[in-house]
């Protein structure tokens, strides 16, 4: 059964694995784990609905990645690359960050702003295009207040993306994912993701 357009953007949010509390830079100041992005955070510019609603509807290319994103992947199989400097690591930290901090805000068109155009069409396909227009179309009434819990082994990888593993939770459940992202501009966005098994248990 296709999930909703808001389900599946929180499934696609909530990554993570440790649980042990650390500091990462960002900036000139530490984060430390884990924690609540506050929605006041969200400051990237929405996607106009105009622009997300013709994305759904254009054809999907093949994806590089498509192998990866097709199922859940333990740690061991997901691809290896070398250790992130800090400024980069830093700045994944802070698409992470705002990623959440959108999703706690329930800015629909604005978590769709931090994905690239290829993995927002590969989450939202399928899904029917009224309900999504009046979703993005809906003022935001708050998030489900997720909590980062970690973005650890940052990696840039052989094609100069970058992946991380990210750990997110809420009242509900705790999800773990790996996320790969490119440079757009001067920003990173999210470029693919997968889920990450969990001591060879699937995430839910």
């Amino acid at each position: 059964m296709r999930r909703s357009a808001p389900a599946a953007v929180f499934a696609a949010l909530l990554l993570l694995l440790t649980g042990v509390a650390r500091t990462v830079a960002q900036d000139a100041s530490p984060v430390v784990f884990p924690f609540t992005p506050d929605p006041a955070e969200c400051r990237i510019p929405p996607r106009p609905p105009d622009e997300i609603l013709g994305l759904i509807a254009s054809p999907v290319a093949e994806s590089p990645t498509a192998a990866l994103t097709a199922s859940a992947l333990t740690e061991a199989d997901l691809p290896a690359g070398t250790p992130a400097d800090e400024t980069t690591a830093g700045e994944i930290v802070a698409t992470v960050r705002e990623l959440i901090a959108c999703n706690n805000a329930g800015e629909l068109a604005r978590v769709f702003a931090l994905y690239t155009d290829a993995v927002l069409r590969g989450a939202l396909t399928g899904d029917p295009i009224a309900a999504l227009a009046l979703a993005i179309a809906a003022p935001p009434t708050g998030g489900s207040q997720a909590e980062l819990v970690d973005v650890r082994d940052i990696r840039v990888l052989d094609d100069g993306r970058v992946g991380a593993v990210v750990e997110v939770r809420d009242s509900q459940r705790t999800v773990i994912a790996f996320l790969i992202f490119a440079r757009a501009g001067d920003r990173w966005l999210v470029d693919a993701l997968t889920n990450v098994l969990a001591d060879g248990t699937p995430t839910p």
